[in-house]
Order: structure tokens, then sequence, then C-alpha cells
């Protein structure tokens, strides 16, 4: 018996593209108004504005053949004249486990300041009558992490397994048997794509 298998190329794409905006984080702010004089105008405007970029990318191009090959037949018993000829083999097995993953970025390192606006204090104090004060306060803080993977993988596994090609020739004087084992052939291929991981805190 004769079982031969062919596991072809195999492909897997994985893409991950994720963008995160999150909001503010700085050191303490003062603003002081003060001895302006009567019917004054007085505007302050003042801006806090924090950006933080991380990007991450995978490319993952992997190429993986073999070949595997189990037999125990072609044996032979031939012109034998004593008596009963047996020929028998034994159990023949091939068994294939393949794993192929991607490549895997982690970003543990990279925090943002955002997370605490800080301590922003306005003072408006000893100006005129009839003045108008006004104070306009702008915290921003971005922080964007992009990430993305493309993994192109292929496998080609080359199988073969075989317990037959046994021959019993020309025996005399008695009964010629011949016998085989089982013959298996067994393929198993995970694939995985790449992955990346965010821990940066904000």
């Amino acid at each position: 018996m004769n079982i031969k298998q062919k596991f072809a190329a195999a492909t897997a794409t994985a893409m991950m593209l994720s963008s995160v905006l999150t909001a503010g984080a700085f050191a303490d702010n003062t603003v002081n108004i003060s001895g302006n004089g009567d019917n004054s105008t007085n505007n302050v405007t003042l801006k806090k504005i924090t950006k933080n970029r991380v990007r991450q990318r995978n490319t993952s191009t992997i190429g993986l053949a073999f070949n595997s090959t189990s037999d125990t037949g072609g044996n032979g018993a031939g012109n034998d004249t004593t008596g009963t000829t047996n020929v028998t083999t034994g159990v023949s097995n091939t068994t294939n486990n393949v794993t192929v993953n991607g490549s895997t970025n982690s970003n543990t390192g990279v925090s943002c300041c955002c997370g605490s606006t800080g301590n922003n204090t306005v003072n408006v104090t000893d100006n005129g009558t009839d003045s108008t004060n006004n104070v306009t306060l702008l915290i921003i803080c971005k922080n964007k992490v992009k990430q993305s993977n493309t993994s192109t993988i292929g496998v080609s596994v080359d199988s073969f397994s075989s317990t037959g090609g046994n021959t019993a020739n020309g025996n005399t004087g008695g009964n010629t048997t011949v016998t085989t084992g089982g013959s298996n052939t067994t393929t198993n291929v995970t694939i995985g794509g790449s992955s990346n991981t965010n821990n940066s805190t904000p």
C-alpha cells in the first residue's frame, strides 16, 4: 500500500490598523490679570498642546518546504523449497506537524504625558471698574498609535509512506503468504499571522 500526500503552499495575511486619540497632561500654570484700568478689556488665551505618536509595523515573508518518507516495504522471499514462506512487513506511519507564525511587536516603553491637566490657576484681581477680563485655557493631548501587520507564509510538504513492493516468487513445497502492515500519512499545518501589542500608557 502506498500513500503519497502533498500539502502545497498556504498563504496567511493578517492586517491590523488602529489609531487612538486620548486627551490631556501637563505642568502647572498660573494666569494673572491684575492692575488694569477702568473700562479695560483684557484677554488671555493659554494653549497647552502635547502630541505623542507610536508606529509599529511588521512585514514577514516565510517559506518552508520539507520531505518526509517512511517505508517498510520492498521485502522479498524467493526460490524457497523447504516449506511455508511468509513475508510480513510492519506498519508505516508518517506524521508531520508544522507550525509557522509571523513576527510580533510589543510596545511597552512609550508613554504619553496625557492623564493629568496639571494645576491651572487663574487670578483676576485689582482691575478697574467696568473692566472686562477673559481667560481661555485650551488643553490638548494627543496620543496616536498606529499598528500594521503583513505576513506572507508558504508551506510545502511532500510526505510519503509505503509498506508495499514485497515479493515471494518461485517458492515450492508449502504455502506462501505476503502480509503488509498499514500505511498512514498525516500532515497538520498551523499558520498564525503577525501580531502587535500596545501597552503604552496615556
